[in-house]
């Protein structure tokens, strides 16, 4: 019959295992460290790292990973918001726009109240905006991007005449909490109603 080496010292103030309990210890220890969430990007470590390794945050549901150097955010959390007006509203000037058709809404941005849209995560924007008149015409009206209550941007004089429009492309740089409007000026007017289609519409997509 064989027999293991002898000659070893045999371990001091040694315990016996303690199976299960010991192994939850083992698993918690390893998935504090490759299952890491935090509650915010300010929460993330900024030692014990290894290149590589992962973290999500939970605010927002962000995928980062340590580089050698630091955390870099590997995985954007798509935000889209289309609103829409369909009922060819009157529109009045110099006052949110009330886009009370909400068309995508990811992540509840809409403030129906305030009408205007509250950014959930910050990043590169992507916002586009347009409408077009019934028989009453914009008549040299502009369209301008409100944020946080100032305006960022606005477009050109529409023209006048029947069934013209105005449009907006802009993109914006935003913090969390930054609030987006849309606004007239000039003379009021009326939208045309061309339900279904989508023709009186703001839209922000976040695109970094």
């Amino acid at each position: 019959m064989a027999t293991g080496r002898t000659g070893y010292t045999p371990p001091t103030n040694a315990s016996p295992p303690e199976g299960p309990s010991q192994m939850a210890d083992i698993y918690a220890w390893f998935d504090a460290r490759l299952d890491l969430s935090v509650a915010n990007a300010a929460a993330l470590p900024s030692t014990g790292n290894w290149t590589g390794r992962q973290a999500i945050t939970t605010d927002y549901g962000l995928l980062y990973w340590w580089n050698g150097t630091g955390w870099k955010q590997v995985s954007p959390s798509s935000v889209r918001f289309k609103g829409s007006v369909l009922n060819g509203a009157a529109v009045a000037v110099n006052t949110n726009v009330n886009y009370s058709t909400i068309v995508e809404d990811t992540a509840s941005g809409w403030n129906a109240t305030n009408k205007n849209y509250v950014i959930p995560i910050p990043g590169a924007y992507l916002i586009i905006a347009a409408m077009k008149a019934d028989t009453s015409g914009p008549g040299g009206d502009s369209m301008a991007l409100f944020k946080n209550g100032s305006k960022v941007v606005q477009s050109p004089n529409g023209p006048s005449g029947n069934f013209t429009g105005l449009l907006l492309t802009h993109y914006e740089v935003c913090a969390a909490g930054d609030t987006l409007a849309v606004q007239f000026g000039g003379v009021p007017f009326t939208m045309q109603d061309d339900h279904p289609a989508h023709n009186n519409y703001f839209e922000v997509v976040r695109i970094a």
